[in-house]
């Protein structure tokens, strides 16, 4: 359950559901002084964002270092999003973080990424006929699109933004809005989606109920929605995104309206805190 390969020259593919702020709410009509409430509590938390995220890397006698910081993905990531939204308070990447990662942790308000994660991520993609520069190209957008995951936690946590669904789904929809929007390179999410296939068929075919309660989809899931997702932002360009997937026309043509709803839901969020 692999996708047909990407040319290296490109890189970036993500995306998943989850409505955030999307217009939906409760049976009960908001009060004009509800909303005039939360538009000046949202102004206010506006006028206090200025932090950044900072990106620190630590050592390790792994080779993943070396490759992961020449090939810049993760500074393209964090520039990407610096240049777009302000934070109340720095956030620290972390690569080479806590073993347990990659996680964002409110508390320290940092993002772990550990190395050991990034050599797990390139021994799956192995696993899927990756190889050579391909193999290599693939980790870096596997990497961008897991750290652009991240920082959308940071992102719902530092600015209390709205969560409609499941957060892991909001955190994958975020890293494919910005993959699309603010990288232009909705491919990235091949890699990513399939590295989501890779742990799938690892798993196996049995399907534990552990894994229906988890807070994360299932891989399968974010295989499919990620692709379909990006798919919907331009069908022409990201034609090669869902290439070999079973998919049927009808649920193609409902892939852009749930690129719509997140595309809309993500810029109508953010507008409070962007820069500029």
């Amino acid at each position: 359950m692999i996708h047909a390969m990407r040319p290296i020259t490109t890189t970036v593919h993500l995306a998943l559901a989850a409505l955030i702020g999307a217009g939906c709410g409760d049976s009960s009509p908001t009060t004009d002084a509800g909303a005039s409430t939360d538009r000046s509590a949202r102004a206010t938390r506006a006028a206090r964002v200025e932090g950044e995220f900072h990106v620190t890397y630590r050592a390790t006698k792994s080779g993943e270092p070396r490759r992961i910081r020449r090939s810049g993905v993760v500074e393209r990531s964090v520039d990407a999003i610096n240049a777009k939204v302000r934070l109340p308070r720095d956030v620290e990447i972390v690569m080479g973080g806590d073993d347990d990662g990659p996680y964002y942790d409110p508390e320290r308000q940092t993002v772990e990424y550990p190395w050991t994660f990034v050599t797990e991520t390139r021994s799956l993609l192995r696993s899927s006929d990756y190889a050579g520069a391909e193999l290599d190209a693939g980790v870096e957008d596997a990497v961008g699109y897991i750290l652009q995951h991240e920082m959308g936690h940071a992102l719902i946590d530092q600015l209390a933004l709205p969560v409609l669904g499941k957060e892991e789904d909001a955190a994958d929809s975020f890293a494919s809005f910005v993959a699309v929007n603010w990288l232009d390179d909705g491919e990235q999410v091949i890699a990513a989606s399939d590295l989501f296939g890779a742990y799938d068929d690892e798993a196996g075919t049995t399907t534990s109920e552990s894994e229906f309660f988890d807070s994360h989809s299932l891989d399968r899931q974010r295989f499919y929605t990620t692709s379909c997702q990006v798919y919907g932002a331009d069908p022409k360009r990201y034609d090669n995104v869902v290439d070999g997937l079973d998919i049927d026309d009808e649920r193609l043509e409902e892939c852009r309206t749930d690129w719509d709803e997140l595309d809309r839901s993500w810029k109508q969020e953010l507008r409070p805190y962007r820069v500029g």
